[in-house]
């Protein structure tokens, strides 16, 4: 884990690289925000309850579609609350 912000009641599998990721969590144990074993996360921001399967790659390197006056200030990618996403995703 390097610059990164972990919240309350996350959960966090073996072999997880996060660089740049901020997990908000919650302090109620109902919202549990899961990552799973083999994943790789950087400059992402997952919000409370998102879960995020096992042998995924989150990386946002700041290479999106936005308007030209916003080129350089959108470098993260966001897992909405209570978003799953599924194993061996990779984007």
């Amino acid at each position: 884990i390097e610059s990164s912000v972990v919240g309350p009641t996350t959960q966090i599998g073996g072999n997880v690289r996060l660089k740049n990721v901020v997990i908000v969590g919650s302090p109620e144990v109902v919202a549990k925000t899961v990552v799973g074993d083999n994943t790789e996360m950087e400059n992402v921001v997952l919000d409370t309850g998102a879960s995020v399967g096992k042998n995924c790659i989150l990386k946002c390197n700041g290479n999106v579609h936005v308007r030209e006056e916003l080129q350089g200030m959108i470098e993260v990618a966001c897992v909405l609350k209570d978003a799953k996403i599924p194993d061996g995703t990779v984007l």
